[in-house]
């Protein structure tokens, strides 16, 4: 599918916009979505660390030794997290067959142990 657009031009000697001859341009369709790179189950220990060292003599010490625990505190709930349920192939197939998101939003029980983190 293609779409029309318009394009506004500005002259550096006014400031009026000048509009071109539209232009054809795609339109992205969803398609395959891109995949998910995991992170290193340490990345919230590595920053809280990096944060420490950056705060020793700053002027913002007491600001990046506050991201520094904040840090910690997201590296230990990560640590504490559930591990995430494994879907029924067939119920992601349905989804994918008729466009809907692999977990819907609405109607989605969470699991009861995310909300002891």
């Amino acid at each position: 599918m293609r779409a029309t657009l318009g394009v506004a031009r500005f002259s550096k000697k006014n400031m009026n916009a000048v509009i071109e001859t539209p232009t054809q341009q795609p339109i992205p369709t969803a398609g395959t979505p891109p995949a998910v790179i995991v992170p290193d189950m340490d990345v919230f220990a590595a920053r809280a660390a990096r944060f420490g060292q950056l705060a020793e003599g700053h002027a913002l010490g007491d600001w990046l030794r506050f991201l520094g625990a904040l840090g910690q505190a997201q590296h230990q709930c990560l640590h504490k997290a559930p591990e995430p349920p494994f879907h029924d192939a067939r119920l992601q197939s349905r989804a994918r067959e008729f466009g809907m998101p692999p977990l819907p939003a609405q109607t989605w029980r969470r699991d009861p142990a995310w909300r002891a983190i």
